[in-house]
């Protein structure tokens, strides 16, 4: 009977988050549409650039055979394409393997052979498990600071003896320490990489988050100008890493406190709608109690007024 009302909750759980994921995406793609949508598709566009390169190679280089003209666009944008692809060396590789097992995925860089596609999957399956537990310790050494901080904080400096609404003050600590970091991160990325203070927040947003579009990069741009040493390439390597874990180690501390709070104010929520429950169903048999005590009441009055009338009808 029990296990049946476990799983009867975790069905209503299930189905109502299913509901507001679905409701919260549907939402985000409408918003998403009204604001990135375009007059005209992409393919559009650009048949419009080829036909305006087209005229004007016609015109420059005297080009109008179609064919020798999709040649050479073919053979230019491969070209292009190619050289904006990384190599493979260790320093690209260990960004690989870090995008691979945090499900970053930023996509700027990927196995091209069989074999490097082959070795991904075994290697990504026992990888992204150490990760997520590395980062959820990571997350749960956080959060153990700043609530023990707090509390010695709260006792110490303020005067109080016991903390109330712990969890949501913990809850607005941890969504202030990832709010600094991203915009500190943000502000370095704007330096190295040149970038708007907005592309380079909403990089590191999307890192942290373990998104990772691909458009934005971090560290990117700073990264190609590292040299070739070995002494350089640890250096950067390990420098270019500790951000990545901490931001992530934030998170995952911020989601750990979320978690928490929901399920606390859950819990206490059901426990109001019972205590009210129980309120109201105590009140109203104490309500028919009152009523029957009443109703007994006048009777009883009722059967000692007939019992002295019968004794004066008898005098």
């Amino acid at each position: 009977m029990t296990q049946t009302l476990i799983m009867n909750e975790l069905w209503k759980k299930f189905f109502l988050r299913t509901l507001l994921f679905f409701a919260y995406a549907l939402v985000g793609a409408w918003i998403l549409t009204l604001i990135e949508a375009q007059d005209d598709t992409n393919a559009t566009i650009a048949k419009r650039m080829l036909d305006s390169l087209r005229k004007k190679m016609s015109f420059r280089y005297n080009i109008t055979n179609k064919t020798e003209f999709d040649e050479f666009v073919t053979e230019a944008s491969e070209a292009i394409a190619l050289m904006g692809k990384k190599d493979w060396s260790f320093l690209n590789a260990c960004g690989f393997t870090l995008a691979a097992m945090t499900t970053i995925g930023y996509g700027d860089i990927v196995p091209q052979t069989n074999g490097g596609k082959g070795f991904v999957i075994p290697f990504s399956l026992i990888g992204i498990p150490l990760v997520m537990v590395a980062l959820k310790s990571g997350g749960e050494l956080i959060s153990l600071g700043v609530r023990t901080t707090y509390v010695a904080f709260s006792k110490r400096v303020l005067g109080h003896e016991s903390c109330q609404r712990l969890l949501p003050r913990c809850l607005a600590i941890a969504f202030s320490m990832v709010t600094i970091f991203i915009c500190i991160m943000g502000g370095v990325q704007t330096y190295l990489d040149e970038w708007t203070f907005l592309e380079s927040v909403y990089c590191w947003f999307v890192t942290c988050s373990t998104m990772g579009f691909g458009d934005y990069v971090p560290l990117q741009n700073y990264a190609k100008t590292i040299g070739n040493s070995t002494g350089r390439l640890v250096f950067s390597g390990i420098m270019l890493t500790l951000p990545y874990i901490l931001g992530l180690c934030l998170v995952s501390s911020l989601v750990n406190v979320m978690v928490e709070f929901s399920e606390y104010e859950l819990a206490h929520a059901k426990s109001q709608v019972r205590r009210l429950c129980g309120c109201y169903q105590c009140g109203s048999h104490m309500h028919g109690l009152d009523r029957e005590g009443s109703v007994e009441h006048d009777n009883n009055n009722v059967d000692v007024q007939l019992q002295n009338f019968s004794k004066k009808d008898a005098a």
